[in-house]
């Protein structure tokens, strides 16, 4: 898993607020009880909320490097 943005973080429990809430109830046991366990958590809730709508930005972003700036 790819380290979770804060952005991405807040989308995901976002939209598990009103779509999925065993997944956020799961997440927040996790991000609330376990620090070092906090990233992970991040990243598993991001996925899902990746998985289940299809949108955020996947994981391995394709192609090369963004051109250059001249």
């Amino acid at each position: 898993m790819r380290h979770a943005t804060i952005h991405d973080v807040h989308a995901a429990v976002s939209w598990a607020l009103t779509h999925d809430l065993p997944a956020l109830l799961a997440y927040r046991q996790v991000a609330h009880t376990d620090r070092g366990a906090r990233p992970k958590a991040d990243a598993a809730l991001v996925a899902h909320w990746q998985q289940s709508t299809g949108s955020g930005r996947p994981a391995v972003l394709p192609g090369g490097p963004l051109p250059r700036r001249r």
